[in-house]
Parts: structure tokens; C-alpha cells; sequence
């Protein structure tokens, strides 16, 4: 007995340092991807709890339907101004307001991914498979140069090349600090991408920003969406009786305390697609920087073929200003229709070019060629629209003005017209402007 009893103490003694062991392992600090990427979740489900685990409300999913892209979904009925997510700025990754590159940006976050498991940021980066392949969403900074003379627009082409240029010449200078941190340069330049394709700005406590939200930057744009966002500290509620009173305003908080309310702009169903807009985005923006085809009917013009096209609208200012209709005098827009008319002409020209041209290395599948097949199509149709408005204009303003230049009718002359019941009869009858009762010429010529 004695002996039995010193066996199963002695094997105590020896368990009892291992189950220490798996106990202090259990309570130990883990990084994020460990605690919300295990079993089979996919990444966006686990960003997703990940969000929540910080204080988050979520009212979507992220998935693909029908073969289409990924995009965010209701999950619930929402109202109109209801909140479809609370998103904590703490899971935000924040860019400096002042910076000399913005490659500097791209090899923060290149620093971020090369981490893996260990970042701050893991459940976010590890949804986005873009921020390890440069190739994997086509923008500016991956775009085939193979394909520039497709564009027909020698200021959007001089634009692509030297944003690459400019990375390459990041690279020379710094890629060798980078590659002792883990980042190539094809992960510099998928990180540029991530940016350039997801980036918000922010003003807070006086200071704008850049920064990159998870999960608002997964909803799909749409020029038409009505919903919208906005920053309050995170422990606003919709129900506080004394809500608008300023106390939660976004500069009264910190930025650990600070959440984006992204709100339904109408009444949503569960399972409705919940779109975003990153202000108004025109065709040629929409696949240059963001790799998709614009589905806007009647077609818009795109920025490239716009008489006043310039960098501004590339990068600058009014890169999401809406659209200005061209005016001017007949002949101003005449000379608005030849050039118009120029544009479609080398369009339709630049088929042959389409065709004969192979699909670069880097075009997986020849998917960007073919999209440029679909954006000059596009065009085209925008440029003809565009061409058949400035010609009507022109004959009506022609027309306006041979009526201007005709001698003035004398008072009191008639046209053989009869006087209509209870329409006054006799000279000047029915001259009150608007009034559709007078007789004879010009009766009812609003």
C-alpha cells in the first residue's frame, strides 16, 4: 500500500510541473492571429470577430456571391440611418499626416505583413490577400506597361510609369534596410497597392490623415450608394435622449476611444449587398486604380476623355469631384464636337492595336486586357452620348438665336385662328405670358 501510494505520488509530482506548464501556455499573451484565426474560419470571419473583440458592432459579412468579387452584406434588417457597423479606430492602422514618399507608407505596411502572426494587425492583413501579391489587385503600381499605348492618353500613361518608376527608385535607395525587415519588393509594392486601393481620410482634433478601416474597405463602391459614415467617440449611442449635445463628438476622444459609425443611408434587408462611396469615381478611375468596370448607365464619361483632364483629377483635388457638363458658346462647342469626335475615331482605331497585342507576363489569364477591351467600349458608347448632347445643344442654341434675330411681330396681327371658348377674341387676345388661352398664332407656345 505504501508503495502504491509513493508510485502516484511520485507520478504527481512529476505531472504536476507539466500541467503548470500547459496552464501558464494557456494564460500566456498570444497574437492576434492565433486567437482569432484557428479552426476553420476564413480570414474575413476571424477580422471580423477580431473587430468585436475590440468593442465593434457588426451588421455584416464579407463574402463572394455569384461568382462576383468579395463584398459586405447584411447579416440583419438595418433602417435607414441605422448603424450597419461600429468599427474601433484602435484596429485602424493610422498613417503619419506629413510624409516625403509615399513609398514610406508601403514599407510600413510591407513591415506589418512581414511580420505575420507576431503583427498588431493580423486578423486585418491576413483578409487581405492583395497585401502580399502585388498582382493580385491591378492598380498603378502593378499595372502592365505592356498595355500603355491602349490607353490613348499620354498624360494617364506618363502617370502609370512614373509611379513605377518612382517605387524602383524607393527600392535602390532602401531596399536593402527593407529586406533585413522581411520585405521584398514585391511586397513594397503589394503594400502600395493595399494603400492606394483602401485609404480614407480622416480630420481629427484638427489633423488629416490616412488611414485603412477593416471591414468599411471591404464594401464595394458604388457611384449611387446612399450609405455613409461617420467618426464619434465609441460610446455614442443612437437611443442617449441628449445625443447631439457634443460630448461625443470625435475630437473629444482619443483615438483608442474613437469608432466609425457606418450607417445605412435606406432601409436594408438581411442578406442586401451594403456598398460604400469613396466619393464620385469616373469609369476610367475605377479600373486604373481600383481593377473593376464601372457599371454606371447611362455611361459617364471617363476622366480621360474630359476636355479639362489633368493631374488634379489623376491624384489631386478633384481626383473625386463629380462630373462638369461642357458649356460654352456654339462655337466652343463646336470645337468641343470635333474633339469628341477625334477621340472616338482613334478608339475604334485602337481595336486592331487590342487585338494584336499579347497579354503581358504579369496579366494572369490576359483579365486587364480584356478589361481595357470593356473600358473602350465604354468610352466609346460615353464619348457618342457625349457627342449626340453637344450637337443637340448646338442646334438649339442656333436656334435660340435665329429667334432672337427675327423682326419683332406687331402688336395686334392675328393668324386666321378662331377665338376658344372663354379665350378672349380681338386684337392682343391671349398675350399674358404662360396663359395657353389666347388664339391665333403663337396660341398656347409656351
Amino acid at each position: 500500500m505504501a508503495s502504491g501510494r509513493h508510485d502516484r505520488g511520485l507520478r504527481q509530482a512529476l505531472l504536476l510541473p507539466a500541467a503548470v506548464a500547459l496552464l501558464l501556455a494557456a494564460c500566456a499573451p498570444r497574437p492576434a492571429h492565433a486567437l482569432f484565426g484557428g479552426g476553420k474560419k476564413s480570414p474575413e470571419a476571424a477580422m471580423i470577430e477580431w473587430l468585436k473583440s475590440k468593442g465593434g458592432e457588426i451588421n455584416a459579412e464579407i463574402t463572394a456571391r455569384n461568382g462576383g468579387p468579395r463584398g459586405t452584406y447584411a447579416t440583419r434588417a438595418v433602417p435607414a440611418d441605422g448603424i450597419l457597423a461600429k468599427i474601433p479606430m484602435s484596429a485602424a492602422i493610422w498613417f503619419p499626416a506629413e510624409y516625403e514618399n509615399f513609398a514610406d507608407l508601403g514599407a510600413r505596411i510591407a513591415r506589418e505583413v512581414a511580420k505575420g502572426a507576431a503583427s498588431d494587425y493580423a486578423p486585418y492583413l491576413d483578409a487581405l490577400p492583395m497585401a502580399r501579391d502585388p498582382l493580385h489587385t491591378i492598380s498603378y503600381e502593378s499595372w502592365p506597361l505592356e498595355y500603355v499605348h491602349l490607353i490613348q492618353s499620354d498624360l494617364m500613361s506618363r502617370h502609370i510609369s512614373s509611379t513605377q518608376e518612382g517605387t524602383i527608385n524607393y527600392w535602390a535607395k532602401n531596399g536593402v534596410a527593407l529586406l533585413e525587415d522581411g520585405v521584398t519588393l514585391d511586397l513594397l509594392k503589394a503594400a502600395l497597392v493595399t494603400i492606394a486601393t483602401r485609404y480614407f481620410g480622416i480630420t481629427h482634433k484638427g489633423v488629416s490623415a490616412s488611414v485603412m478601416i477593416p471591414l468599411l474597405d471591404f464594401a464595394n463602391h458604388y457611384n449611387d450608394c446612399t450609405n455613409y459614415y461617420e467618426y464619434r467617440a465609441c460610446d455614442y449611442r443612437d437611443d442617449e435622449p441628449n445625443r447631439d449635445d457634443g460630448r461625443w463628438d470625435a475630437d473629444k476622444v482619443g483615438r483608442d476611444q474613437l469608432c466609425c459609425f457606418w450607417r445605412a443611408g435606406a432601409n436594408v434587408t438581411a442578406g442586401q449587398e451594403l456598398c460604400n462611396r469613396y466619393g464620385y469615381m469616373a469609369p476610367d478611375q475605377a479600373f486604373f486604380q481600383y481593377n473593376f468596370i464601372m457599371p454606371d448607365k447611362p455611361p459617364k464619361l471617363s476622366r480621360v476623355d474630359e476636355a479639362h483632364f489633368s493631374n488634379d483629377y489623376i491624384y489631386g483635388a478633384l481626383a473625386h469631384a463629380e462630373p462638369r457638363e461642357f458649356t460654352g458658346h456654339v462655337e466652343a462647342l463646336k470645337e468641343e464636337m470635333d474633339r469628341v469626335a477625334s477621340r472616338i475615331v482613334a478608339l475604334t482605331a485602337a481595336a486592331k492595336a487590342e487585338a494584336a497585342t499579347p497579354a503581358a507576363p504579369s496579366d494572369r489569364g490576359g483579365a486587364v486586357l480584356r478589361g481595357l477591351g470593356a473600358l473602350r467600349l465604354q468610352r466609346l458608347d460615353a464619348l457618342e452620348t457625349e457627342l449626340t448632347r453637344l450637337a443637340g445643344r448646338v442646334i438649339e442654341m442656333e436656334q435660340e438665336a435665329a429667334s432672337a434675330a427675327a423682326p419683332a411681330r406687331p402688336r395686334g396681327a392675328r393668324g386666321g385662328g378662331k377665338p376658344k371658348a372663354g379665350g378672349g377674341g380681338g386684337e392682343g387676345a391671349g398675350e399674358v405670358e404662360g396663359s395657353g388661352r389666347g388664339s391665333g398664332d403663337g396660341a398656347g407656345e409656351l
